[in-house]
């Protein structure tokens, strides 16, 4: 399935092997971040004042919408923890919608 663009922050629209478009959410989640960010007593005023993190970034981190692997790595960096405690990849059909 390709990709094409995202649609409102929450879907996109994908482009299936035989050809047809749909609607489907957003498969990676940043749920986990915010737990981990509260046992590792590291606040969202803490990412943009002492560590560079934009407002816009943390914006999409909390709206679930794309972010570049470096943001990620740098979280993963931050925090001291693995991929799995920032984010989540949801495959299509794990999601409800």
């Amino acid at each position: 399935m390709e990709l094409l663009y995202p649609y409102n922050g929450t879907v996109a629209i994908s482009k299936t092997a035989n050809g047809i478009y749909k609607f489907c959410e957003k498969m990676i989640k940043y749920d986990n971040l915010w737990n981990t960010m509260k046992e590792k007593g590291i606040s969202e005023y803490r990412l943009y004042t002492y560590h560079g993190f934009s407002r816009q970034t943390i914006y999409k981190l909390r709206h679930n919408e794309l972010v570049s692997l470096h943001t990620i790595n740098k979280l993963c960096n931050i925090l001291d923890t693995e991929i799995e405690n920032v984010c989540t990849f949801y495959k299509d059909e794990d999601i409800k919608g």
